[in-house]
């Protein structure tokens, strides 16, 4: 199984459907809060349900489209990061996100992708990466802003919520070059 070693506490592993039962049982806790900003979680409303997306992301992970690896913290589950939209011909894709409630406001969410992005530039050959992330939704867009990304624009209308209301979202990305300045 792939993972990736952060820091003395943190890691990124890579999901797979032994996971499904303690990442739905984290979806659930934040139900509310996660199906109002991801259109993925709406679907997931079971174990089974979440082993299945699990399955489907272990396909994109055998093809190098989708990457979608938990953010473990002394090995408890406390987020979840993807890399989807892999392009290996253009050479990008774009990072998702999100955090347990308990995990948030201590740095958690923005050295886990700084690592997500190692292994898209360094491991993957990757060239751009982009972050997309409500234009309301302000600690998602924390992350892109601490990481260097560049703010690129917003697209109008670009997602639906639970309620069926549409919501702006704001662009960012990161080229390879940029990320080896930071590093």
């Amino acid at each position: 199984m792939f993972a990736r070693r952060i820091d003395d506490h943190l890691s990124l592993t890579l999901a797979s459907v032994l996971d499904a039962p303690a990442l739905f049982a984290l979806i659930e806790r934040h139900r509310d809060e996660f199906d109002h900003w991801f259109m993925w979680t709406r679907a997931v409303t079971s174990v089974e349900a979440a082993r299945d997306y699990l399955i489907r992301a272990g396909q994109g992970w055998a093809d190098l489209t989708e990457i979608v690896m938990l953010v473990r913290q002394d090995e408890r589950i406390v987020g979840y990061v993807s890399v989807h939209h892999i392009n290996r011909l253009a050479r990008r894709g774009d990072i998702g996100y999100w955090l347990d409630a308990t995990a948030r406001g201590h740095g958690v969410m923005t050295t886990a992708v700084r690592a997500a992005e190692r292994l898209c530039f360094k491991d993957l050959g990757l060239h751009r990466l982009t972050i997309q992330a409500d234009t309301d939704n302000e600690p998602s867009r924390a992350p892109a802003r601490r990481l260097g990304y560049t703010r690129e624009g917003v697209l109008r209308s670009q997602y639906v919520d639970a309620a069926g209301l549409p919501h702006d979202e704001v662009v960012y990305s990161l080229l390879a070059d940029e990320w080896r300045a930071h590093a």
